[in-house]
């Protein structure tokens, strides 16, 4: 959605729109992992490693032309059959192995993600 939002393309939803996800950051994702690597405790167990706040991908279109300030429009098409209506990870097991928490929250990840597509394009647009 940043690329189409930087180029002024339309941006393509799945469905309503309605459907949730949980978007962590790589930082975030990083520092969680690494901290279950180093104890022992959590040897072995299944952890989830995300943040659980959830958006809607029509609010994560919405904020991304109010960060991008691009106009373009936002389309949608039909929802694949497989796809989930909501993802969102159960982190209380990461958090009681090591008491972590995402810092970045879904708007800072958002902005960063969006100055980093940014400058990927202006680089390509050079060679």
């Amino acid at each position: 959605m940043e690329k189409q939002a930087l180029t002024n393309q339309p941006i393509t939803i799945y469905g309503d729109g309605m459907q949730t996800r949980s978007f962590g950051y790589i930082t975030d994702t990083a520092t969680g992992l690494l901290l279950l690597v180093v104890n022992p405790s959590a040897k072995g167990e299944v952890v989830n490693v995300g943040n659980t706040q959830e958006v809607t991908i029509l609010e994560l279109a919405q904020k991304i032309k109010e960060i991008t300030k691009c106009k373009s429009n936002i389309e949608f098409h039909p929802f694949p059959k497989d796809d989930p209506k909501r993802r969102c990870p159960d982190t209380g097991k990461l958090e009681r192995f090591v008491g972590w928490k995402p810092d970045v929250s879904f708007e800072e990840g958002l902005e960063r993600a969006v100055v980093w597509f940014s400058r990927r394009e202006q680089q390509q647009s050079f060679l």
